[in-house]
């Protein structure tokens, strides 16, 4: 898989918005391969290299879904 900079890859495990995973790494508390960084353009690659946030392990599904709903008008769909 292609790298990607780590705050895009926090927000894409689902674990926090990209805003607040570039505040938590500016924070220190994010480790790439065991080594702590601060600078927001550092590039990884989820299925090769280990990303921790607070000693937690940001796993990515790589397998996206795509759900299609028929919506009438005036209907609300959101995430539940």
């Amino acid at each position: 898989m292609k790298k990607e900079r780590v705050q895009k890859i926090i927000a894409a495990s689902g674990l926090m918005s990209r805003r607040k995973a570039e505040e938590v790494i500016a924070e220190g508390r994010v480790t790439l391969n065991g080594e702590v960084f601060v600078d927001l353009g550092r590039l990884a690659d989820p299925e090769a290299d280990l990303i921790l946030v607070d000693g937690v392990p940001v796993l990515v599904n790589s397998k996206k879904k795509t759900f299609i709903f028929y919506k009438p008008r005036g209907v609300m769909t959101t995430k539940a």
